[in-house]
């Protein structure tokens, strides 16, 4: 198990949630772009690293001369502004060497700042998608699936797909849900997201969503693990020999005898192509998983732009003194902000120096 490290910046609700232990950056404008929970079954090496970082950033362009350093992380005076310095070698982009719980950074040659394409907003889960998207559309998951669904699934591999036995309740959940777009909505914040785009491409630019009720779109899997699965806590890695990849620790998600009998890469049974789960379909869903997993962990993803303006108003308001039980303090945005104020101090008080200001 990856040994707990301590870090010179405030980490977010996500970050402690999920436990994530490796961050990378962003170092032209510092944010945190990428966030990962490397624990004892997920083992990360730079090349595999730098294959998912242009997978997270799917929809956007992305340079792969970008480059990646250790970097140590601290904050600045201002609220939500980082400096970001490399201490290290650059991390190979084509070597094997394990990456470790810590701050990266991602930079163009020559260590120049970049801020790479990657949209860091928290995106849902296709847990989240059926249950609060698909359903409202369809009155059952039957409406959505013909009625040989899952008994074609049966059909091609009676056996569970990731663990590969046979025995006890096995159930066939979709790959992706069955919808011609991922359109999600999210009410609770002022920035809203929005996130749209097509799962299954048809002919002439016309999307097609038969390929998506079809059995290729399908798995059968133990109860557990399938729900699991719909909330993308873990996916599987085609280009990676169908390696199996938690995003969270196994051991917090699964009972010690089912977690057992999980190998480190899954079979796929043989069969035509017709009839075999579509690696389109598969990789889609890691994608996915990386995007659901590894983004949103930056703190700004947690505060909203009016609730900035309202606390920042009522500091100024006050000159920056106030009652300490104000109600102020205990938001969100006031939180962090008395600890990002105390981690800039006790810094200050470590090394000596000051805290990096305004040039």
């Amino acid at each position: 198990m990856a040994e707990p490290k301590t870090f010179s910046h405030i980490l977010s609700k996500k970050v402690d949630v999920n436990r994530l232990n490796t961050f990378v950056w962003s170092t032209s404008i510092p944010r945190m772009a990428v966030a990962l929970n490397l624990h004892r079954r997920s083992h990360v090496t730079s090349r595999t690293l730098y294959r998912w970082l242009p997978l997270i950033a799917e929809y956007c362009v992305w340079n792969h001369d970008y480059r990646l350093y250790p970097v140590e992380v601290r904050p600045h005076e201002d609220f939500l502004r980082y400096e970001v310095k490399i201490n290290g070698d650059e991390i190979p982009p084509e070597s094997d060497y394990l990456i470790s719980p810590g701050d990266y950074g991602i930079f163009k040659p020559g260590k120049t700042p970049v801020d790479p394409p990657i949209d860091t907003r928290s995106v849902p889960s296709f847990l989240y998608i059926v249950n609060d998207v698909l359903r409202r559309k369809y009155a059952t998951v039957d409406d959505i699936l013909y009625n040989g669904f899952e008994k074609g699934v049966r059909a091609r591999d009676p056996r569970c797909i990731i663990t590969g036995k046979t025995d006890g309740d096995l159930e066939a959940t979709w790959i992706v849900p069955p919808l011609e777009f991922l359109f999600i909505y999210r009410e609770d914040r002022d920035d809203s997201l929005n996130l749209e785009f097509p799962l299954m491409p048809g002919p002439n630019g016309m999307l097609d969503i038969k390929p998506l009720q079809s059995v290729r779109n399908g798995l059968l899997m133990h109860p557990e693990l399938a729900r699991l699965f719909e909330d993308n806590s873990f996916s599987i890695d085609i280009d990676d020999n169908y390696r199996i990849v938690f995003f969270k620790d196994p051991s917090d998600l699964l009972p010690t005898e089912l977690l057992d009998l999980i190998p480190t890469h899954c079979y796929i049974a043989n069969g035509t192509d017709g009839h075999l789960p579509s690696t389109y379909l598969l990789r889609k869903h890691f994608i996915m998983s990386l995007r659901v997993n590894c983004c949103g962990a930056d703190l700004r993803c947690e505060l909203t732009l009016y609730d900035l303006r309202e606390f920042f108003d009522w500091l100024d308001e006050r000159g920056y003194q106030s009652d300490a039980i104000d109600p102020h303090w205990e938001s969100n945005v006031g939180a962090y902000w008395v600890a990002w104020q105390s981690m800039c101090k006790r810094l200050q008080m470590i090394d000596g120096t000051s805290v990096p200001q305004e040039a």
